[in-house]
C-alpha cells in the first residue's frame, strides 16, 4: 500500500506572508445580553483613521412565523438599535468602548445582529446570532423562622438585587401567601420597595392549616416562592452534634460515632439517655434470607457522659455492610434520639454513610491553563482531595503525556492525483491564489495522514498543603498537533486517574499568546490586586495589546498595554469568577489570542459587620447591638431564640443562597452562538472563498466543476462570488473536511464574548479527504520527462529555503533527443504529474 500524498495549497513562504487588510475592525460583546441593562461592548481599530466614524447595531427578532415573515417587512420584527460615533480623538488602531442599551421589554430569546461599519468613505457590515436574556433580578424571600406555632405572626422581607449586587428600587407587582391546600389568604399589590426592600407580616389564627405554606412574589419578569412550615412542636432547648465519616470503604466493617448534646446556653446536656439504631439501605430481603448470619438493624444505647457526648462502635458488617457475601455500594442509615432526664423533651436526627467507590478524587482545577500555544510552555494544574473534602497533602501525583503528529514526507512511491477539480484548477493558476491567499492553507488527501506520537514522559509532583499540584510541559514544536495527558495517583490502597487531550493552536506568522497564571492560588481572594504574566513568541519589543474582564455576563473592566504583565484589582463584583480575554493584533491583521478563567472568594460589596457589647446577659437586662456597613445601607435585622433554629435554618439568606442565584448571569462556553464552526461548515465556507480567488484569477466553469459549460449558457451568468457553490459538486461519500488545530476565535468563544471582525481570526489549516484519479500507465517517456521529488510541506517549514532538489538518475533510460531534432507524434491527455516546491 503507497504512503498517503498531502497536497499543500497555500503555504506561507515567509512569516510576513500573511496578506494585509489595507483597515478593518475587531467588534466585541458578551455572547449574551440581558434586557434592561446597558451592556458594555468594544470596536477595535485597525488602519481606520477618523473622522466621520459611526458604528450602527440592529437587533432583529428571530422566532417570526414564516407567514408573517413573508407579508412584513425586516423593520418591523425590530427589537432595538444601538447608532455610536467613534470619536476623532480615538487613534485609528485605537479601541473605542460604549453601552448597548437593551429594553426591558424584549423578552425574545434570540435576535439576528446586523452590524454596520462606516469610515470615510469604507462600509462594513456584518450579521451575526447574538442570545437575549430576559430582564433578570436577585428576587429573594427571608422568614424571620422556618417554623411556625399556630397563632404566630410570620414576619418576612422580599429583597431585590441586580446582578451586582445593588439594590433596586422596582416594585413588586404582588405579594401573596397561600396555605396548603393552595387558598390563598393574604395579599398585597403593587408593593412598594424601600431601596430594594420591603418588610411585610401575617398573622396566623388559632387553628391554621397545618404544613406547607408559601409566599408567592409576582414582579414584571417572573414569580418567586419561598415556604414555611406551620405545626405544633416543642421549641428545644439543646442541640445535637454527631460526628462521624462520611463514607466508608467497601471492606469496612465498623463505624464510630459520637454523638454530643449541649443547651443552646452552651452548657452540656449529662447523663441524658442516647439510643442508637443502624439499617442498611440497597439490600435486598433476598440477601437477608440467604445469609442467616444477617441482621435488619443493629441498637445500643449509653447515658452522655460529663462533656455530654456519647461514643459507639456500629460493627455494621451484621446488617451486611463490608459482609464477605455482600457487594458494595451500599449505605448506613444511623438513626440517633437524644432524650433529657426528667423533662422527657428528645432530639432525633438521621445521620447516612455509604460505601464510596473511591475515596480520593483527582480533579483537573476549574481555573486551569486550557490551551496549548506551540513554541510557548504549558502549565497544568490538578487537585487531590480525601473523602471527606480535604486536600490531600504531600501525596505523590504523576503526569505523563505523549505528543501527537502527521508524518508530512512523502515517499518516491508512485503518488496519486486527488481527483477535485478545484485542486487541478488550483495548480493552473497557482500565482494567483498565492497572492489572494496569504493566510489560510488548504490541504489535499486522497487517504488518511500517517499519525505518529513521541516518545511518553513521566514526572512525579507532591501536592501541596491545599492538596495542588502544576506540572509542566516544555514548549512543543508547530507540527505538534495534540497532546495526551493522564495523571495517576495512589493513596494507603485507593487510586484515582485522569485523562485529558489538549490541541495545539495554530498560526500562519508563528505568533502565539499564553497568559501564565501558575503561580496564583487556585481561587483569589476578592479583593487586592493580581498580577498575570503574558507569554508571547514576539521577538522584539511587546506588542500592544487589549485585555477585558467578563464577570457576570458583563464586561467590567477594558484597557490598552504593552507589557508582559498585567496586574489589575480583583473586587467583590468579580465573584465566584471572571474570564479574562487578552489580545492583539498583527500589521498583517491576523489576531492573537488567549483567554483565562479565574474563580473569586465569595464576597458581598457591601462589608457588614455585626456585635454585642456583651457575651452573656442575665433576664430582664438590657444590650447594645451595633451594626458596621457603608453609608446609606438600608439593613434588615433580625432577632429570634438560638431554640427556633434548632427547628431548621432554610429561612435565611446565606452567603452560598445568594451566589448560587449568580450562577444564572455566568456566560458558560457552551452558549450560542457557537462561533467556532464545524469542521464541515468552517472547511465549505474555505473552498467557497477559494473558488471566487480562482474565478476572479481567470478559472472557467468548465475548470471549476470538471464539466462543460452547458450549451447557450454564457459564461457570465455563472460568474462571480454569489455563485460560488455552483462550481464545486456536493461532496460525496469520499470527500471528508477535517481540521487538526485550533485557532485565535477559539479564546474569544470559550470566555463568553462575541466577536466579529473582518481581520484573521480563523486560520486553522484545512484538509479534504477526497479519492485519487486513475493514472495512466507510465511509459520510459514520460518517465524521462517526469522529475521525482521529495519534500516536506511548506506549511511546517514556512521562512526556510527550500532543498535543492535531487538529481535524477535512471541509467538504464537513453538520454532523450534535443527539442530541435525532436519530432512529435505522442499527444498525451495528462503528460505532468509531479510534486514541486513552493516558493
Amino acid at each position: 500500500m503507497g504512503r498517503p500524498v498531502v497536497v499543500l495549497l497555500v503555504a506561507l513562504a515567509t512569516a510576513n506572508a500573511v496578506k494585509v487588510p489595507e483597515s478593518g475592525y475587531l467588534f466585541t460583546a458578551p455572547k449574551v445580553l440581558q434586557a434592561g441593562t446597558d451592556e458594555r461592548a468594544c470596536l477595535s481599530l485597525f488602519n481606520l483613521p477618523g473622522p466621520n466614524r459611526a458604528l450602527k447595531l440592529k437587533f432583529y427578532e428571530r422566532d417570526v412565523p414564516s407567514s408573517l415573515s413573508t407579508t412584513l417587512d425586516k423593520s418591523d420584527f425590530l427589537l432595538f438599535e444601538t447608532n455610536t460615533a467613534v470619536p476623532d480623538s480615538v487613534a485609528e488602531n485605537g479601541e473605542y468602548c460604549f453601552d448597548i442599551t437593551i429594553p426591558s421589554k424584549v423578552v425574545a430569546r434570540s435576535a439576528d445582529m446586523h452590524m454596520e461599519l462606516t469610515a470615510g468613505e469604507g462600509v462594513w457590515k456584518e450579521e451575526s446570532v447574538v442570545t437575549l436574556k430576559s430582564e433578570t433580578f436577585l428576587t429573594l424571600v427571608q422568614t424571620d423562622k422556618s417554623k411556625y406555632q399556630p397563632g404566630q405572626k410570620v414576619l418576612f422581607r422580599v429583597v431585590t438585587l441586580s446582578h451586582d449586587l445593588t439594590a433596586l428600587n422596582n416594585d413588586l407587582n404582588e405579594v401573596w401567601v397561600t396555605t396548603p391546600d393552595n387558598i390563598r389568604v393574604a395579599q398585597w399589590k403593587n408593593v412598594k420597595t424601600n431601596t430594594g426592600m420591603v418588610q411585610l407580616e401575617l398573622q396566623l389564627t388559632e387553628e391554621p392549616p397545618l404544613g406547607s405554606w408559601t409566599i408567592h412574589v409576582l414582579t414584571t419578569q417572573d414569580t418567586y416562592t419561598k415556604r414555611f412550615t406551620v405545626e405544633e412542636y416543642v421549641l428545644p432547648t439543646f442541640e445535637l452534634e454527631i460526628e462521624a465519616p462520611e463514607s466508608l470503604e467497601s471492606n469496612e466493617k465498623t463505624v464510630t460515632v459520637k454523638v454530643c448534646a449541649k443547651y443552646t446556653f452552651g452548657k452540656p446536656l449529662i447523663a441524658a439517655n442516647v439510643s442508637i439504631n443502624a439499617t442498611a439501605r440497597g439490600i435486598g430481603s433476598w440477601q437477608y434470607n440467604n445469609n442467616p448470619d444477617l441482621l435488619r438493624n443493629i441498637s445500643d444505647y449509653q447515658f452522655s457522659d460529663e462533656q455530654g457526648c456519647a461514643i459507639f462502635d456500629l460493627v455494621v458488617s451484621k446488617i451486611g455492610i463490608g459482609h464477605r457475601n455482600i457487594g458494595g455500594g451500599n449505605t448506613v442509615i444511623i438513626t440517633i434520639d437524644v432524650e433529657e432526664q426528667g423533662t422527657g423533651l428528645r432530639q432525633v436526627e438521621v445521620k447516612e454513610v455509604s460505601q464510596a467507590y473511591s475515596f480520593i478524587n483527582l480533579r483537573q482545577s476549574d481555573n486551569a491553563q486550557k490551551f496549548l500555544k506551540p513554541k510557548l510552555p504549558f502549565y497544568g494544574e490538578y487537585t487531590l482531595s480525601m473523602r471527606d473534602g480535604k486536600a490531600a497533602k504531600n501525596e505523590i501525583v504523576k503526569v505523563c503525556y505523549t505528543a501527537k503528529y502527521k508524518e508530512r514526507v512523502i515517499s518516491d512511491e508512485k503518488k496519486p492525483t486527488p481527483d477535485d477539480p478545484v485542486y487541478s484548477t488550483h495548480k493552473k493558476y497557482e500565482s494567483h491564489v498565492k497572492t489572494e491567499f496569504g493566510y489560510t492553507p488548504f490541504f489535499w488527501e486522497t487517504s488518511e495522514p500517517n499519525r505518529r506520537t513521541t516518545g511518553g514522559e513521566c514526572r512525579e509532583y507532591k501536592t501541596d498543603e491545599n492538596g495542588r499540584i502544576v506540572y509542566y510541559i516544555p514548549p512543543q514544536a508547530e507540527d505538534i498537533d495534540s497532546i495526551d495527558i493522564s495523571t495517576s495517583t495512589s493513596v494507603g490502597g485507593d487510586s484515582d486517574s485522569s485523562h485529558s487531550t489538549l490541541t495545539a493552536f495554530f498560526s500562519p506568522s508563528h505568533s502565539y499568546l499564553s497568559i501564565d497564571a501558575h503561580e496564583l492560588p487556585e481561587q483569589l481572594p476578592c479583593s487586592g490586586d493580581v498580577t498575570v504574566k503574558l507569554l508571547s513568541t514576539e521577538e522584539g519589543p511587546v506588542p500592544a495589546m487589549v485585555y477585558k474582564i467578563l464577570s457576570r455576563g458583563k464586561i467590567i473592566k477594558a484597557g490598552n498595554m504593552n507589557t508582559n504583565t498585567l496586574t489589575f484589582p480583583v473586587l467583590p463584583k468579580m465573584g465566584p469568577e471572571f474570564k479574562l480575554l487578552v489580545y492583539y493584533i498583527k500589521e498583517s491583521g491576523e489576531v492573537v489570542s488567549d483567554s483565562r478563567v479565574f474563580k473569586v472568594d465569595k464576597c458581598f460589596p457591601n462589608t457588614v459587620q455585626v456585635s454585642w457589647d456583651q457575651k452573656t446577659v442575665k433576664p430582664g437586662d438590657s444590650a447594645s447591638f451595633t451594626v458596621r456597613a457603608s453609608p446609606n445601607s438600608v439593613c434588615g435585622i433580625s432577632a429570634v431564640d438560638k431554640s427556633t433554629e434548632l427547628l431548621g435554618t432554610s429561612n435565611q439568606i446565606t452567603l452560598d443562597t445568594v451566589f448560587s442565584k449568580l450562577q444564572q448571569f455566568i456566560i458558560n462556553s457552551f452558549e450560542s452562538p457557537n462561533q467556532v464552526r464545524s469542521d464541515g461548515d468552517y472547511c465549505r465556507e474555505l473552498q467557497l472563498s477559494l473558488v471566487d480567488t480562482l474565478r476572479s484569477g481567470g478559472a472557467t466553469v468548465a475548470e471549476l466543476t470538471g464539466q462543460s459549460t452547458p450549451e447557450g449558457t454564457p459564461e457570465s451568468e455563472t460568474s462571480g462570488a454569489a455563485h460560488s457553490s455552483l462550481f464545486i459538486p456536493p461532496p460525496t461519500r469520499s470527500q471528508r473536511f477535517r481540521t487538526d488545530r485550533e485557532d485565535a476565535i477559539k479564546p474569544f468563544d470559550e470566555a463568553g464574548f462575541l466577536v466579529l471582525s473582518n481581520l484573521a481570526l480563523e486560520t486553522r489549516p484545512c484538509y479534504k479527504r477526497v479519492q485519487a484519479k486513475e493514472l495512466p500507465e507510465l511509459t520510459e517517456d514520460k518517465i524521462q520527462a517526469s522529475r521525482v521529488t521529495s519534500t516536506t510541506p511548506a506549511f511546517f517549514t514556512a521562512g526556510l529555503p527550500p532543498p535543492p532538489p535531487p538529481p535524477v538518475a535512471l541509467a538504464s533510460v537513453a538520454a532523450a533527443p534535443s527539442q530541435e531534432d525532436q519530432l512529435r507524434d505522442f499527444f498525451p491527455e495528462a503528460f505532468l504529474f509531479s510534486l514541486e516546491t513552493l516558493e
